[in-house]
């Protein structure tokens, strides 16, 4: 028992110590400008770890920042790219409105986007700069709208009475946080 004990202490710190040089290495590959992992954001592609416009995918992020800036809603927006027969990220036929939303929301496309170490104390967050596809103009006048659109769809609350103690009591029972 003390041997496999022994034995087991020194995998566990050998996979710690192995997944903090991992962390580390690609939080410094990071701060040198390089992806950080994963697939790369609709309309670029990565060439030497690093984001590059790709030019036939990118042609449908400015598609799709001109038509909400014209006012054309998220779902007209996911229509229009289906019947035009665009693939998704993935390559898949059907766009959903949340990856319509997504490109609308990522920051890579004005030439910038974060990474936040929070296994760091503190946490680190690292500005990284990359190949803009928009204009910041349009950028900016799409973030602007987003904010007023989803100000506008806010719900008025149903409740006819005025509690004190709402927002601050919350329910410790578990069969009543899985019930929600």
């Amino acid at each position: 028992d003390l041997l496999f004990s022994m034995m087991s202490a020194f995998a566990t710190y050998d996979n710690e110590t192995r997944m903090e040089r991992f962390r580390l290495g690609r939080f410094n590959r990071v701060s040198e400008g390089m992806w950080h992992g994963g697939a790369a954001p609709f309309g670029y592609k990565l060439e030497n770890k690093r984001l590059v416009v790709n030019e036939l995918t990118s042609k449908w992020v400015k598609f799709i920042y001109d038509e909400y800036a014209k006012g054309v809603s998220a779902r007209d927006i996911r229509n229009s790219l289906v019947a035009q027969g665009v693939k998704t990220a993935r390559g898949k036929d059907i766009w959903s409105i949340g990856s319509v939303e997504k490109i609308l929301s990522n920051t890579h496309y004005n030439g910038s986007y974060k990474v936040v170490d929070s296994k760091a104390s503190p946490p680190n967050e690292y500005d990284v700069s990359c190949p803009r596809i928009l204009t910041e103009s349009v950028f900016t006048q799409v973030q602007m709208l987003r904010k007023k659109r989803s100000i506008s769809r806010v719900k008025n609350s149903n409740q006819k009475n005025t509690y004190l103690l709402k927002g601050l009591l919350k329910c410790g029972d578990l069969w009543v946080e899985k019930a929600k």
